[in-house]
């Protein structure tokens, strides 16, 4: 059985962990030896004291937890000061996001480790990605509430951002509060890019807030299945074809605020709006875009990868743009708890090696991006021409 380490998570304004004193608990009942680095789980409300009594081995330092554990468990992808710790022996689960162009230093960094690398976001069974569901969740209704926000505290001051400490501040409260989240009011206009998970539940706390929301899907059925699921809940959020070009740059123009959440697992993310189009639809109303594709590339010409601490930019036609590649991270104890309700029996099933995992969970194979240094993965492959 394979040793599994839950390294701290180094990701800037990063509050989640991958594995709870609870799933230790439950990995360790089990037989599986558990190393976790020291105040890994504090953002998150868990103690070092808190996996010890459930079984862990606390390690000081992440090298020397890299360098004991098989399986590694993390939230999210490794960044570079992580890079070097990689070995042939290492199997890292978690969301990696490795079809994003950002993505090449850590791509060759496993291939030069040789190490395997299975992904969150990649894993598909019944045509539904069920460890990138939780956590669309808890983005769409942070992002929902994030835009409202935005427009209640950020001025925009001869191309200066102001109010930033205000609106940080909003967030980290609504935030803590996850999933009882307070409802602000809200009377402004809302326009959602993708009907999936993250595109649903955005749309349904911008009603409850009194916004007026509509969701752009391109497939027929989404739309259709989206559309009776509101109706019976007497929930008013309008549908709209995106082929209809001009139903949809008219809502491009009238919203006050963009939602760009338009996935496709693995792939790079779709550029929805181009260059062209955010010209134009920025020359009536400046807008208030939050890019929750970008871990895969992003939706919106423009949008740049950023994180907690630098929340907030401008483009280069006056529009707001947030484009944090970890929103879920400010929920950092319901995050992880959701996190791990929905990888705790595949990280165990890793624990008794790939190939066991596999036989018994064979939705695992999707995952697997990188086996043994080598991109095993289609979608990967083709975002990166390797």
């Amino acid at each position: 059985m394979l040793s599994l380490g839950i390294p701290k998570e180094l990701k800037p304004g990063e509050r989640r962990v991958s594995l709870t004193p609870q799933g230790t608990k439950f990995l360790h009942d089990r037989g599986v030896t558990i190393f976790v680095e020291e105040n890994a789980g504090l953002l998150s409300g868990f103690s070092n004291q808190d996996y010890e009594s459930s079984g862990a081995v606390l390690i000081s330092n992440s090298r020397d937890l890299w360098d004991k554990a098989c399986l590694i468990k993390k939230v999210k992808e490794p960044i570079s000061p992580e890079f070097s710790y990689f070995t042939d022996q290492h199997i890292i689960f978690a969301y990696l996001h490795l079809a994003s162009p950002s993505a090449r230093p850590l791509i060759q960094a496993l291939q030069k480790a040789k190490a395997t690398a299975i992904a969150y976001e990649t894993i598909e069974k019944d045509n539904d990605t069920p460890l990138l569901k939780p956590m669309s969740e808890v983005a769409g209704i942070l992002a929902a509430y994030y835009g409202v926000i935005f427009q209640k505290h950020i001025k925009i001051e001869k191309s200066q951002i102001k109010g930033i400490p205000e609106a940080k501040a909003a967030m980290a409260e609504a935030a803590s509060h996850y999933p009882k989240v307070p409802h602000f009011k809200y009377r402004g206009r809302v326009l959602i890019l993708g009907g999936g998970h993250v595109g649903k539940n955005a749309a349904e706390m911008v009603y409850q807030m009194g916004g007026e929301v509509w969701i752009s899907e391109i497939s027929e059925m989404k739309r259709n299945q989206l559309a009776n699921n509101f109706k019976s809940r007497n929930l008013k959020i309008n549908m709209i074809n995106p082929a209809n070009l001009t139903n949809y740059q008219e809502c491009l123009m009238l919203s006050d605020v963009i939602i760009s959440a338009v996935h496709s697992a693995g792939k790079r993310a779709p550029i929805v709006i181009d260059e062209e189009l955010l010209k134009l639809i920025s020359l009536r109303k400046k807008k208030i875009i939050l890019d929750v594709a970008i871990d895969q590339g992003g939706n919106v010409a423009e949008s740049k990868p950023s994180n907690y601490e630098n929340i907030l930019d401008l483009d280069s036609y006056g529009n707001l743009r947030f484009s944090v590649t970890n929103i879920p991270a400010f929920c950092g104890r319901g995050s992880s708890i959701a996190l791990e309700e929905a990888s705790l029996e595949y990280t165990h099933l890793l624990t008794q090696g790939v190939e066991r995992a596999i036989q018994i969970c064979p939705e695992l194979s999707s995952g697997i991006n990188l086996l043994k240094g080598e991109i095993v993965h289609l979608a990967v492959s083709e975002a990166h021409h390797l």
